[in-house]
């Protein structure tokens, strides 16, 4: 695998934030300072694995990109990709989608009153945890796209072509999978409050390459095409 991402050393910017604890958390996370270019870390003392609260402590820093709302929202699909974290990473999802995503509702398990919307929690639900955690830098097919240690890192290929900008408030970022061809996007939108939300997410959705060495056959390597959207 660290050949492989040496590979695509080129492509990989890696988007660093100032390093502040999570207040009222069990969980802390760390970020490095500041570079408006593509890429994202995130660490915490469980990896990924955090709560609603433990995310939302750090994402008014982290959300002021569209990298950096897209990470917030990577973890969130993760927990909800895992059956033990699912009612947390729901909570996530909402947290970091855009408000056209979400609806107010107080059934159980919404979000300061809010919930998403029936669409979107349908298409969420064709997530596997494996392609969920393809997005880390480190996981791979042959490693069974475990996440190991605590630093979370999301890769972004560059582009500004047909990507929109930062300063017309939506933007495409291009997110790296160790188990995909090509990059998949994101669409981000900047709210009144100047924080980045995924708006639209499908491509993210596609299955990737079988872990341990299964067969990776013409269907799949036509899905993953189709996941590069422009």
């Amino acid at each position: 695998m660290d050949d492989q991402y040496a590979k695509k050393a080129c492509n990989w910017l890696w988007l660093l934030f100032k390093q502040r604890k999570a207040t009222q958390s069990r969980a802390r996370f760390t970020s490095h300072a500041a570079d408006k270019t593509s890429g994202a870390v995130f660490s915490s003392e469980g990896g990924a694995k955090c709560t609603v609260d433990d995310l939302r402590a750090i994402r008014d820093d982290l959300a002021r990109t569209p990298e950096g709302g897209a990470l917030v929202f990577i973890v969130a699909l993760i927990n909800y990709a895992s059956d033990e974290t699912r009612a947390e990473g729901t909570k996530m999802c909402v947290l970091s989608m855009w408000e056209e995503n979400v609806v107010k509702s107080d059934a159980p398990g919404n979000f300061n009153g809010y919930v998403l919307h029936r669409s979107d929690l349908d298409r969420l639900n064709r997530i596997s945890e494996a392609t969920a955690c393809s997005y880390v830098r480190g996981t791979s097919p042959e490693n069974g796209y475990a996440i190991t240690g605590g630093s979370i890192e999301i890769g972004f290929r560059a582009q500004s072509k047909h990507a929109g900008s930062e300063r017309s408030g939506t933007k495409k970022v291009f997110v790296w999978s160790s188990g995909a061809d090509t990059a998949r996007p994101l669409t981000m939108r900047r709210n009144a409050n100047g924080m980045w939300k995924v708006s639209e997410f499908s491509s993210v959705l596609v299955g990737v390459r079988p872990a341990a060495g299964s067969a990776w056959g013409p269907a799949d390597r036509a899905a993953d095409r189709a996941a590069d959207v422009l």
